[in-house]
């Protein structure tokens, strides 16, 4: 297991990361983690490794695009000094380059996107965590639709920076298309884009499997 005891793992992200979360870290709220693949690694963690007294923050916020996390880094990361830092971010900057082309501040095309994500990258270094990079994804069987087209370029450019800073690259791309060789999409997502709870558990086993191996 990657983790060792007591340290902070945080996750930044989007509303994949979010899913269902309510409330905020120390507030009553229950479901602070959400339902989806950060709770659910949680509990598989505290199932198996139940003495390693994690803190497990989810610091998702729907709509996010990498300039969102930048600015708000030193409210949503800093104050917390994670151990390990796991971005999962990216399908908003596409859509966003696509669906809004005319105003220019949604138009990120993969060369801004990678900017933009080695510019918080490396202000998550320098404060000594560790990065964990989760590639975006469509859940789309067909390789030659436009969008997945897209998609493999914004991938393949978190891709360059794990080698790049010498930090983990989990292709969560390539791990939907494996399992659209056996399942139809509907089974994982709505609308190729948010994973249902059987989308999530895909996501959680991949990260699960990388934490057990290193």
């Amino acid at each position: 297991m990657l983790f060792k005891k007591n340290e902070t793992i945080l996750f930044y992200g989007d509303s994949i990361t979010d899913y269902d979360k309510h409330g905020v870290e120390g507030s009553i709220a229950d479901n602070v983690l959400g339902t989806g693949y950060v709770g659910l690694i949680n509990s598989k963690i505290i199932k198996k490794y139940p003495n390693l007294n994690l803190r497990f923050i989810n610091q998702g916020i729907s709509g996010n695009r990498v300039v969102d996390l930048l600015n708000r880094f030193d409210r949503d990361v800093l104050p917390f000094k994670p151990d390990y830092v796991f971005i999962l971010i990216g399908i908003n900057d596409l859509h966003g380059t696509y669906n809004r082309p005319q105003i220019p501040e949604f138009n990120k095309n993969h060369l801004i996107y990678k900017e933009e994500l080695e510019k918080l990258i490396i202000k998550i270094l320098n404060i000594n965590s560790k990065v964990i990079l989760l590639s975006p994804f469509l859940i789309e069987a067909n390789s030659k639709d436009f969008l997945k087209e897209k998609t493999y370029q914004y991938v393949e450019e978190m891709k360059k920076l794990g080698v790049k800073h010498n930090i983990p690259f989990i292709n969560l791309q390539s791990e939907f298309d494996k399992q659209l060789e056996q399942i139809f999409y509907l089974y994982l997502t709505y609308d190729k884009v948010h994973p249902n709870l059987t989308g999530h558990m895909i996501i959680a086993d991949k990260i699960f499997d990388f934490l057990e191996k290193n």
